[in-house]
């Protein structure tokens, strides 16, 4: 792997930052690509050469600078990492005067290669690993083949995974230090080594947590419970979270699913539901949004400009169609609350005295959320 031009020039950019003299970054083709001097970017150094076939530091004084191209006087030094040359630093001036922190300079220089090259290694890792899991949450069956592939990442298919799904609105600043730090905090939750936080898309995020004991099942709502507010810390608005129904194969398809619906029902009221815990939830989340507005429209559309009826409904469901308790939630007399629930009935032709009545202002209000 060789160094590229951006960061050959945040390189030069930050080792300016320590050193006063001029600094200069060589590719692989003897070319510099980044330079405190910019009249030297794109030119080639011909003492880069001899660096890149002896791997050994070269001092350019007068005894040589008169046969060399696009060199001056200084200290060129080549940049190893995991023995192969990746670049070459280099830095302008007087031999004996730049001396003295050159061989500094390398190693700083060393370093920060060393950690892009890790972090482009991560990268690279983590997409085969997203790529893996769009292929297994996919498939309708899972051959050995596929099984292979996933050991060979590190993720073994025949674990008791929960699978979540996590939705963050993507901050305005700094979004990739955001994943970084959301990342940390899921492993700081979750530290085993086979438990997998993954980017899915645009404001979302793909948890594949191992859950092999009664234990770590009881402790699961609160650890996603703390890891959700550490990610709130760092993402715009309220982050859910909906955790997919236990699985007794190692296909993944379903609980998948299970995970997007319950997702798709949380409120700000509830930002963590499991779908094992969904009753109507479950049904509400397959009405389509035609059949809701339809719905809405028949139901409680004649209301919405009389706000204290609609709240007078919430209420009563709230109460399990108490009159006494709902009258005194709303501190108004009990004859009040009767004229309100007439009114309710004249407005949408719907009683919410019976059974058949309640059901329906209890699936609008619901649709309203």
């Amino acid at each position: 792997m060789n160094v590229n031009t951006a960061l050959a020039e945040n390189i030069v950019e930050e080792v300016k930052r320590v050193i006063k003299e001029d600094v200069i970054f060589i590719d692989d083709t003897s070319t510099i690509i980044a330079s405190t001097d910019p009249s030297r970017k794109g030119t080639l150094h011909e003492g880069a050469q001899l660096v890149l076939r002896t791997k050994q530091k070269l001092y350019i004084d007068d005894s040589n600078i008169g046969t060399l191209k696009g060199v001056k006087q200084g200290i060129t030094m080549p940049l190893i990492n995991h023995g192969s040359v990746v670049g070459i630093i280099g830095i302008t001036g007087a031999p004996e005067k730049v001396e003295a922190f050159a061989e500094l300079t390398r190693r700083l220089t060393e370093l920060m290669i060393h950690e892009a090259f890790l972090l482009e290694e991560q990268k690279w890792q983590d997409r085969s690993v997203e790529v893996f899991f769009n292929e297994w949450i996919r498939s309708e069956s899972v051959d050995q083949e596929l099984m292979n592939h996933g050991m060979r990442l590190g993720i073994p298919l025949d674990r008791p995974y929960v699978c979540c799904l996590v939705e963050a609105k993507e901050p305005k600043n700094q979004p990739a230090q955001a994943e970084r730090y959301t990342r940390s905090a899921f492993h700081s939750c979750f530290p085993r080594k086979e438990n997998f936080f993954v980017r899915w898309g645009e404001d979302l995020f793909l948890l594949m947590i191992e859950i092999s004991t009664p234990q770590q099942r009881k402790e699961l709502p609160g650890k996603l419970e703390s890891c959700r507010k550490e990610m709130e810390k760092q993402y715009d608005g309220l982050v859910r979270i909906g955790i997919g129904s236990s699985r007794d194969n190692i296909v993944m398809e379903e609980a998948y699913k299970n995970a997007k619906k319950a997702l798709q029902v949380t409120t700000e009221a509830k930002l963590l539901i499991f779908y094992e815990d969904l009753s109507i939830d479950l049904v509400l989340s397959d009405v389509s949004d035609e059949a809701r507005n339809t719905f809405l429209t028949r139901v409680i559309e004649p209301l919405q400009r009389k706000k204290e009826l609609v709240e007078t409904l919430e209420v009563y469901l709230q109460c399990n169609q108490s009159v006494k308790e709902t009258s005194a939630m709303m501190h108004i007399h009990i004859n009040t609350l009767h004229y309100r629930l007439k009114q309710i009935k004249e407005c949408t032709g719907i009683d919410p005295r019976t059974t058949e009545g309640i059901v329906a202002f209890y699936l609008a209000l619901e649709f309203l959320k």
